[in-house]
């Protein structure tokens, strides 16, 4: 307790031991954090010669243990009676409080709770003290490790039961990620979970398996799918009978190597202490710690599969540790995932030679409409094939084909809602390992609902930081947003450019999910932050955020700037619903499935002779995008597509020249804008006659004088699928002769 007061002391043995006074840390030197550690994991009394002993292996232990107590008095801190032969002591502690919110688990704060074992326990213990003191940091972090084991497969289990596979992934990632394993024991009535097939990429990760048994192999694989990298290596490795350790990246290389080490004791118990293989030479950069795993998994003469996941950058450590690997004469498959790993190239320009013919780059790609439908169809079998594909592309445009998101829609409900679900929340905080004061200041930059720039950046972040925005385009969390993007056709290239200088946060889960993080409290004085800034320029924007922060005052003003005609509905004169048409069949392509994704996060696919257009927008004023063909012969063009999601935000207001809608259509002569049935359109100059049916095949013509034809698309959220597309021969085929890109 402290001298004269009441604060109510906490140890944390959660990743580095610190001691706490009423959630305020303790600056405290190592000794007496490992001090108190001691006593408390005990949990009985304990000899000062022993304490010294094992905390100084000097002659003067004891002397160095009267300092260590006199100082923690000095500080405030009376734990210890004086003079007494004896020390004992008792503290609450975060593993106390993490344990006995598991029986709460799964719900909304997943994540918040999995955030407290995001490393492993009693951390920077290893090198104080005597080596008798070092041997009873390792036992207590396996007995903390043990506890955490136990739970995390409890709540894993509960979550099986309750049907909530996303939850249940979050929770087995952040197993991976410690080192640990998951021991279910869930009964046979477990509803099933939505695995996806990913053929393409399984069958080359096996046809690279093949090849790994004669000589070790390392693959990059891309894409931001955590749960489906997780996934595909540990079903590829069942269906070919390799063994397969999956771990997350540590930041230290040390501890990557404890991490790997840890697994392969686990998993591979091997029977004697390894030497390293006659002939492998020895990079003057790698520990003997590493030398020691890599080669037990050379003697354990198994098919192995080491996958590294969220690699942010390629250390000198990792490549020698790489390059060793690769020499080893064993069957042994590497697999790095990551968002910045550079390919191959990044490895050829590295300090020692890779043999880069045993180096693969493979993507996983969002999901597409098929697979989403393939995998929903099994579990929820539809009634007609129509709802099917409604619902699949329903799915594909909420979750962006991110793995997790898709399975948790699946799971929960046929018809997918807007609100981002509970696990796919947990697994974005989970990912986020970025610092404190960068978390605030996205979440605070998350209620810009617009392209993010230095001034809204000095606007709204607080306390002021000046690099927030490059810092989060670094982490790869924000990207580069145009006004307009362009596609070119159909070669599906898509060329950002550098003089574009506005951000956006990576994805619209994303920035609810920061958002999210701040009080509602915090909120409302941002929006009313932003409608003080923007009433004179933007007064439409302004009143969106006044309503928000519920400020009649500056609701008023708003108001009144935008005259008479704010918040009146457009009139919607006659029009013409384009009649639905026979759902046309789809052609198979020689060419595999490409996908495009822009800053804005308008994704653009080819899949046999398929273009799916798909947006799940930022909540802010939606920009436009165009699919150009270049050299289109003239004659008549056609199109057959289904519309199953279209959103416009009306309620951030409307720009003259900027309405949303579903499609355009345009030649060199004419442009043609198509609607929904319903949905309103302000501009009196463009107003479409034509409006196109929800959820049904419909078909569309014009003529075509020969050169430019664009498709274009303006809205906030979309999904529109495209089978047919013709002028003179089909637009979707990706050979000879509409392959001409603009250089």
């Amino acid at each position: 307790m402290m001298k004269g007061r009441t604060d109510v002391l906490t140890l944390s043995l959660l990743g580095h031991p610190y001691l706490s006074s009423d959630d305020r840390s303790l600056r405290l030197s190592q000794k007496a954090v490992a001090l108190i550690t001691l006593l408390v994991r005990e949990g009985r009394p304990q000899h000062r010669e022993r304490l010294a002993n094992l905390l100084w292996n000097t002659p003067g232990a004891l002397r160095n243990l009267r300092v260590e107590l006199s100082r923690l008095n000095q500080r405030g801190l009376d734990l210890f009676p004086a003079n007494q032969p004896m020390l004992e002591l008792n503290l609450p502690t975060d593993l106390d409080s993490w344990i006995s919110g598991a029986a709460a688990q799964p719900n909304d704060r997943l994540g918040e709770w999995l955030s407290g074992v995001s490393t492993l326990p009693l951390n920077g213990l290893d090198d104080l003290g005597s080596p008798e003191f070092q041997e009873w940091v390792q036992a207590q972090r396996a007995m903390v490790g043990e506890q955490i084991e136990r739970n995390l497969s409890q709540v894993y289990d509960r979550a099986l039961q309750l049907g909530l596979h996303g939850a249940a992934q979050t929770v087995r990632s952040q197993v991976r990620q410690l080192g640990l394993r998951i021991v279910p024991s869930t009964p046979a009535t477990v509803p099933a979970a939505a695995h996806f097939e990913r053929r393409e990429t399984r069958a080359r990760l096996q046809q690279i398996l093949s090849s790994a048994e004669q000589r070790p192999q390392l693959v990059l694989l891309g894409g931001s799918s955590h749960a489906g990298h997780h996934d595909l290596i540990e079903r590829c490795a069942e269906q070919t009978g390799w063994h397969v350790l999956q771990l997350e990246a540590a930041a230290h290389p040390d501890a990557q190597h404890a991490a790997l080490l840890h697994h392969v004791l686990r998993i591979m118990l091997p029977g004697s202490p390894a030497t390293p293989p006659a002939g492998d030479v020895r990079p003057p950069e790698l520990t003997e710690d590493m030398i020691h795993v890599w080669t037990l998994i050379a003697q354990s003469r198994q098919r192995l599969l080491v996958a590294i996941h969220d690699v942010t950058h390629l250390s000198p450590s990792l490549l020698s540790s790489l390059h060793f690997a690769m020499n080893l004469r064993c069957s042994l498959a590497l697999v790095l995932t990551g968002t910045a790993l550079g390919g191959p190239v990044a490895l050829s320009s590295s300090e020692g030679a890779f043999d880069l013919s045993r180096v693969h780059q493979l993507n996983l790609p969002p999901l597409s409409v098929k697979e989403i439908a393939e995998t929903a169809d099994r579990l929820r079998p539809p009634d007609t094939p129509d709802a099917s594909l409604r619902r699949a592309a329903q799915i594909a445009q909420e979750s962006e084909g991110w793995d997790l998101y898709a399975q948790t829609l699946i799971e929960q409900s046929p018809v997918p809602s807007l609100r981002v679900p509970d696990a796919v929340r947990a697994a974005l905080v989970s990912s986020m390992d970025i610092p404190p004061r960068l978390r605030r200041a996205l979440s605070q930059l998350a209620m810009v609902h617009g392209p993010l720039s230095p001034v809204t950046a000095e606007l709204v972040v607080a306390p002021p930081y000046p690099d927030a925005l490059l810092e989060g385009e670094r982490r790869g969390l924000m990207v580069t947003a145009a006004a307009e993007e362009t596609i070119y056709m159909p070669a599906a290239a898509y060329r950002p450019s550098d003089q574009d200088s506005g951000l956006t946060l990576i994805s619209e889960a994303a920035r609810v999910t920061l958002a999210g993080l701040l009080t509602s409290s915090e909120r409302r004085q941002l929006r009313t932050v932003l409608a003080q800034h923007l009433l004179p320029t933007d007064p439409a924007l302004a009143l969106y955020y006044a309503r928000g922060a519920k400020l009649p005052d500056l609701t008023r003003l708003a108001l009144e700037r935008l005259g008479p005609a704010a918040g009146a509905v457009p009139s919607t004169p006659p029009f013409t619903v384009v009649p639905p048409a026979e759902p046309p069949a789809c052609a198979t392509s020689k060419w595999p499935r490409v996908e495009r994704r822009t800053g804005n996060a308008y994704r653009v696919a080819l899949d046999d002779q398929q273009l799916e257009i798909m947006r799940r927008g930022q909540h802010s004023r939606p920009p436009l995008l165009r699919l150009r063909w270049e050299h289109v012969p003239a004659g008549t063009w056609r199109l057959t597509a289904r519309l199953d999601v279209f959103q416009a935000a009306p309620e951030l207001g409307v720009l003259a020249g900027q309405e949303c809608f579903a499609l355009a259509v345009r030649t060199s002569h004419s442009l043609e804008l198509y609607l929904p049935a319903g949905a309103p359109f302000s501009s009196q100059e463009r107003r479409p006659a034509l409006r196109l049916p929800m959820h049904r095949w419909f078909q569309l013509t014009g003529h075509s004088d020969g050169g430019l034809l664009e498709l274009q698309v303006r809205a906030l959220d979309i999904a529109l699928i495209i089978r047919d597309l013709s002028c003179g021969g089909s637009l979707l085929d990706r050979g000879p002769p509409w392959t001409a890109v603009p250089a």
